[in-house]
């Protein structure tokens, strides 16, 4: 995974608000909030050649532009790495949990003894 990294400039962040891509939560107060500019100009946010962002989304924290399906909503840092899909939300001070989530492992002990490699016909 490549690591690259764009500067915020005006039209930068025009172009975030023309997509509908949100720097922060604004709550739900039933009237219109004003469009937050979290990120000056002269930032320096990371993301990856894979890195795509549906409209829609709000990334409320950190420098990092990861990929985020409509209607999500992060108020956490997440890492680079984070893929996720429409209509997620993700509350404030979350933490990424490294490859596998530890469910998945526990739900698939049980295959491991199992299964004794591939199967031939002959």
């Amino acid at each position: 995974m490549r690591v690259k990294s764009i500067r915020v400039t005006p039209p930068f962040l025009k172009a975030l608000r023309d997509f509908n891509i949100f720097q922060a939560r604004t709550g739900m107060n039933k009237k219109p909030a004003p469009y937050v500019k979290r990120w000056k100009i002269g930032d320096v946010l990371k993301f990856t050649a894979d890195t795509r962002i549906e409209e829609f989304s709000t990334l409320a924290r950190g420098d990092v532009l990861w990929s985020s399906g409509a209607f999500t909503s992060c108020a956490s840092t997440m890492p680079l790495v984070t893929r996720g899909g429409r209509y997620v939300s993700i509350a404030e001070n979350v933490k990424g949990m490294g490859f596998r989530h530890p469910i998945e492992c526990a739900g698939k002990m049980h295959e491991k003894p199992l299964y004794d490699g591939p199967r031939s016909a002959l």
